[in-house]
C-alpha cells in the first residue's frame, strides 16, 4: 500500500461525504416546515460537511487508481468511522445533546442499524434531528451497505494485483448482489446464494405517533 492508495481512498471518502452533506442540507424542510429553530445550525453542519468532501474530493481527483486490493478493506472501516464523525455534527451543533460521544454513538447507532439511543425521550427532539435519525438508521439498514459493496467492488475491479477469486465475485446488476463459490458457477451465471433488490424506496416524516400515515409501510400503498 502506497501514497497514492491513501490519497485515492481520500476521493472516495470525499465523494461520500457531499452525498452526507446533502442530506443534512434536507432537513432543513422540516426544520422551517415545524419553525423548531434549528435551521441555522443545520446549514452549518451540512455546509461544514460539503467543505470537507469537496475539499477531499477535489485535492485528490487525479487519483482514481488503487493498486493494493486490501485498500477495499482499509475504505470500509474508514467510511464508517468519517461518516460518523460529521454525521454527528448536528446533535452538536443543534445542541441537543453537549457530548461528542453521546452524538457519535447516536449516529454509529443508526449507521450500523444497533437501534440503540442515548436519548430518553426521543420525540421531544427538533423535527429536523428526527429525520436526521430517521435518515442515518435507513442508510445503516439499507443504504450504507450497498454503498460500501459497490465501492468495494470498484477498488476491487481497479487493483492490479486482485486476485481471480475476487474477480470473479465482482459483477452483476446494478441492485443486485451475486455471490459465486468457484469459477465454474460464475461462467454459467449461476449462483447458490443470491440477494435482490427490487421495487421503489418511500418514506414519509412524521412528528409524532398521531401523525403516521396508516397503513404506509404495506406493500399495496400508494
Amino acid at each position: 500500500m502506497n501514497s497514492s492508495d491513501i490519497k485515492a481512498i481520500m476521493r472516495y471518502v470525499g465523494f461520500l461525504l457531499v452525498a452526507e452533506g446533502i442530506l443534512m442540507l434536507s432537513c432543513l424542510v422540516p426544520a422551517f416546515h415545524f419553525s423548531d429553530g434549528t435551521s441555522t445550525d443545520i446549514i452549518w453542519s451540512g455546509c461544514i460537511t460539503l467543505a470537507v468532501g469537496l475539499a477531499l474530493a477535489l485535492s485528490f481527483s487525479k487519483y482514481r487508481s488503487i493498486q493494493d486490493r486490501r485498500c477495499s478493506y482499509l475504505l470500509v472501516v474508514i467510511l464508517w468511522v468519517i461518516l460518523s464523525i460529521f454525521g454527528s455534527l448536528p446533535f452538536v451543533i443543534t445542541g441537543v445533546t453537549n457530548s461528542w460521544t453521546d452524538a457519535f454513538f447516536e449516529i454509529m447507532s443508526g449507521l450500523t442499524s444497533t437501534g440503540a439511543t442515548i436519548f430518553e425521550d426521543v420525540e421531544s427532539l427538533p423535527s429536523s434531528i428526527l429525520l436526521w435519525r430517521s435518515m442515518s438508521q435507513w442508510l445503516g439498514g439499507f443504504g450504507i451497505v450497498l454503498i460500501v459493496l459497490a465501492l468495494a467492488a470498484v477498488v476491487a475491479a481497479a487493483c492490479d494485483d486482485t486476485s481471480e477469486l475476487v474477480k470473479q465475485n465482482v459483477g452483476g446488476k446494478a441492485g443486485e448482489i451475486i455471490i459465486v463459490a468457484n469459477k465454474a458457477e460464475w461462467e454459467m451465471k449461476r449462483s447458490s446464494l443470491r440477494m435482490s433488490l427490487n421495487g421503489l424506496w418511500k418514506f414519509h416524516h412524521a412528528r409524532n405517533e398521531q401523525q403516521v400515515i396508516p397503513g404506509f409501510e404495506s406493500a399495496g400503498y400508494d
